[in-house]
C-alpha cells in the first residue's frame, strides 16, 4: 500500500510541479536495437549494451495518462506540454497543433501537417485512443526530454522551456541519447536510484 501511494504522489507532484525532484537513471539497450552507428554509439558502451545515464524521474510501468479530454493550455512543464499536444492531436485543428512546437519550428510543422493525408492519418491514429503511458522524463544537455509510448511505439518529445512555457523542439544533438532511451525502454532496461 505504501509503495501505491508513493507512485501516486510522485505521479502528482511530476505533473503539477516544475521543480520536481530528479534522480539518477540508468537505461540500458542492446547496441543493436538503438538504431545507431558504431561512432554514434561508442560513447555510451559498457560491454555489449549502450548505458545512458541521466537525471530524470521514471513512472512505474503501467503508468497512463488521459488523452480523452481538451488540451488545459497550462503547458508550464514538460509533461503538460507532451499530453496536451496529444490531447492536441486527437481533438484540435492544425493550427493548434503546431502552437506547441517551438516558435522557430511552427512554419516548418505546419508545412508538414498540411501534407494530404498527413492530417487525416494523424486523427485516424489518435481516434480511439484513451490514454498514452507515461515511461519517464530525462534532463538531456540543458533540455527535458518526455518519453511516451502508444501504439505498441515509444517516443521521445524534446522541450524547451521559454518564458514558463514548454516548447517541443526537433534536437538533433540529442539523437544518440534519446535513441538508447527509447531503446531501453523497449527492449532493454530503464532504473531509477532512490535518494
Amino acid at each position: 500500500m505504501m509503495r501505491w501511494l508513493t507512485a501516486v504522489l510522485f505521479f502528482a507532484c511530476s505533473l503539477a510541479m516544475a521543480d520536481v525532484p530528479l534522480f539518477e537513471c540508468t537505461l540500458k539497450a542492446p547496441a543493436s536495437a538503438t538504431g545507431l552507428n558504431e561512432s554514434q554509439l561508442k560513447p555510451y558502451m559498457q560491454g555489449g549494451e549502450a548505458v545512458l545515464q541521466a537525471q530524470g524521474f521514471l513512472f512505474p510501468p503501467g503508468t497512463d495518462k488521459s488523452i480523452d479530454a481538451d488540451p488545459t493550455d497550462a503547458n508550464d512543464t514538460a509533461f503538460r506540454a507532451a499530453i496536451n499536444y496529444h490531447r492536441s492531436l486527437k481533438t484540435e485543428g492544425i493550427d493548434e497543433i503546431v502552437s506547441y512546437w517551438h516558435p522557430a519550428l511552427q512554419k516548418t510543422k505546419l508545412a508538414q501537417l498540411s501534407q494530404p493525408g498527413v492530417m487525416e492519418n494523424t486523427k485516424q491514429l489518435f481516434a480511439d485512443m484513451g490514454s498514452v503511458e507515461l515511461l519517464g522524463m530525462l534532463k538531456l544537455q540543458g533540455r527535458e526530454v518526455v518519453f511516451v509510448r502508444y501504439s505498441g511505439k515509444t517516443l521521445a518529445y524534446v522541450t524547451v522551456e521559454s518564458k514558463g512555457v514548454y516548447y517541443l523542439v526537433s534536437d538533433p544533438g540529442l539523437t544518440a541519447q534519446t535513441a538508447i532511451a527509447t531503446a531501453a525502454f523497449d527492449s532493454g532496461t530503464a532504473t531509477m536510484a532512490r535518494r
